[in-house]
This record gives structure tokens, C-alpha cells and sequence, in this order.
């Protein structure tokens, strides 16, 4: 047997494992989703739609034309992550452009699981109704983060929808940058899992190894053996 040639075969098998490991790894841009259909609807226009507005705006106002009457505005956004795996943590990020609001604001954020609708045609009076309250948030200027990791790792398809809470009788309205505002554009900020190398592919360039010395050492202990008895 050739064990020159047995060692050398051995020795190539942890590079050839190695190489058919392939780990992509995806550019910053593909960690931010901007992917998305969003519209805010008001019972102020029942029946009109806003989804080319560059603004999603939350909040009431008391309608003149009533008696205590609220007319009410509520954002939807809709995401689409089917191409997303191995997520770690995910963020919704919204540009609250203006507040205007005597009282302080307080924002809801709804799950709704059912992303079956088109921001070209929505109105209030089709909309789907907010269903699972997430929980509240104050608007800040600037951007907003919110925490929608589990959303992400359980769906791939869903609606968010964003209510203001009554908290006073004057009008209250938080006014975001809309997809159609590109640079302020509310999106979700992904970070995935570190690639993780299987088990085999550490123990089997590790047995190669050792096997290859050892038979590098067997064929070296019976080439002095055989030095040795032509000695003799």
C-alpha cells in the first residue's frame, strides 16, 4: 500500500469539506426592508384613498359638523419577508415628521394577520379593522424603533396598523414620512443569526488529520524496522 499516497488523500479531504461550505453573506442594504404597501384612512373621507400621500397620519380630531363626534385617522402598513430567514431581531422604524397635539400623544400598534388588501384601492370603509393590540408608544421627532422581532420570526406576511389614543378632547395628530417620502421611508431593520458551521464539518477535518499521522507514523515505524533488519 501506498501510504505516501493514503496520507496525501487524507490530508486533502479537510480542504475539500472546507471548500464545499459555502456561507453568503448578505450586504447591509439587504438587512433594511423598504419593500412595503402603506395608506393612512380617515372617517373624515369614508370612501376616498390616500395611498400615493408622502405622509401617514395618525390621530382625531372633533368633527364641527357633529355633536362630540370624533373623526379619526389610522395608518396601515404591509409588509411582505418570505425571502427572510435566520432572523435575530427586528425593528419597525418610522420618521415622525410633525405632532401637533396639546396633549401628549400616545400611539397603538396593532398586528393584523391578513395582508390582503391594496393600498391602491383601501379606504376606511373597506378597511380591515386592528384586531391584536402590540402595545402603546409616544411619538418622538425623528425616528421611531419598535421591537417586532416575534412578528417576524412567526410571519412572513402581515399588516401593521397604528391608532391614536384618546387622551384629550382637543385634536391630536402624529404625521409620518410615507414610502413615498424615499429617504424617510418606514421599514423594518433586520439582523440575522451568524451563519452556523455543522459539527461534521470541525470533526471530520480534525479525523483526517489525525488519520493521516498516523499512518505517517505506522509506514515510518516499518521503514526503521526494515532498515534495522538489513542491518542485521
Amino acid at each position: 500500500m501506498n501510504f505516501k499516497l493514503v496520507a496525501l488523500l487524507f490530508l486533502l479531504l479537510p480542504i475539500c469539506c472546507v471548500h464545499s461550505l459555502e456561507v453568503v453573506r448578505p450586504t447591509d442594504d439587504a438587512f433594511v426592508i423598504t419593500d412595503l404597501s402603506n395608506l393612512f384612512v380617515t372617517s373624515t373621507l369614508k370612501n376616498s384613498n390616500f395611498g400615493r400621500e408622502r405622509e401617514l397620519i395618525v390621530g382625531y380630531e372633533i368633527n364641527t359638523t357633529g355633536l362630540g363626534e370624533y373623526l379619526v385617522y389610522v395608518a396601515y402598513l404591509k409588509f411582505n419577508l418570505s425571502h427572510l430567514q435566520n432572523v435575530r431581531k427586528a425593528n419597525l422604524s418610522l420618521f415622525v415628521k410633525d405632532i401637533i397635539s396639546e396633549d401628549l400623544p400616545i400611539l397603538t400598534l396593532y398586528f393584523l394577520n391578513d395582508a390582503d388588501w391594496s393600498e391602491k384601492t383601501i379606504t376606511f370603509s373597506n378597511a380591515p379593522p386592528p384586531t391584536t393590540a402590540l402595545g402603546s408608544f409616544l411619538p418622538r421627532y425623528g425616528w421611531v424603533k419598535l421591537d417586532i422581532t416575534s412578528l417576524v420570526k412567526k410571519y412572513k406576511a402581515f399588516t401593521l396598523v397604528i391608532v391614536a389614543r384618546k387622551v384629550g378632547t382637543n385634536e391630536c395628530k402624529v404625521i409620518f414620512s410615507s414610502k413615498e417620502d424615499l429617504a424617510r421611508s418606514p421599514r423594518i431593520e433586520v439582523e440575522l443569526e451568524s451563519p452556523q458551521v455543522p459539527i461534521l464539518y470541525v470533526i471530520i477535518p480534525l479525523l483526517a488529520v489525525a488519520v493521516a499521522l498516523a499512518l505517517w507514523r505506522v509506514n515510518l515505524f516499518k521503514r526503521r524496522l526494515s532498515k534495522k533488519d538489513h542491518e542485521d
